[in-house]
């Protein structure tokens, strides 16, 4: 917020006024959430390897996890440094290993494998 304020201070003689209308938290789960879990063992299965990180966005799991609380996992194909950008775009083949993912967890989910521990 403060860095958004210095930038406008650098506008000179223009006067905007800033009014934040909602703001939401972030959130972070454990790697021992059974949806972490599921999606993990998903993207082992179809990946070979798991690698976990965090990002500063706003997404619907803000929602779903600050104001449901329901523990969300982001999860897509591409390459996040190159969303939303001039290069934004996306491989055929991570569309493809992303439904696999995807399909692997939905099986395992409506399987039961890790059903019971998770809150629906």
């Amino acid at each position: 917020m403060e860095e958004r304020r210095r930038h406008l201070s650098e506008l000179g003689d223009i006067s905007p006024e800033l009014e934040v209308l909602e703001m939401d938290e972030g959130y972070r789960l454990s790697l021992q959430e059974p949806i972490v879990r599921l999606m993990a063992e998903s993207i082992r299965r179809v990946l070979g390897c798991v690698e976990y990180s965090a990002a500063r966005s706003w997404t619907d799991a803000n929602t779903l996890f600050n104001y449901g609380g329901i523990p969300t996992v982001v999860y897509g194909p591409g390459e996040l440094h190159r969303a939303h950008s001039a290069v934004e775009g996306v491989r055929i083949r991570d569309v493809a290993l992303c439904a696999r993912v995807l399909t692997s967890a939905c099986r395992e989910f409506l399987m039961g494998g890790l059903s019971h521990n998770l809150l629906i």
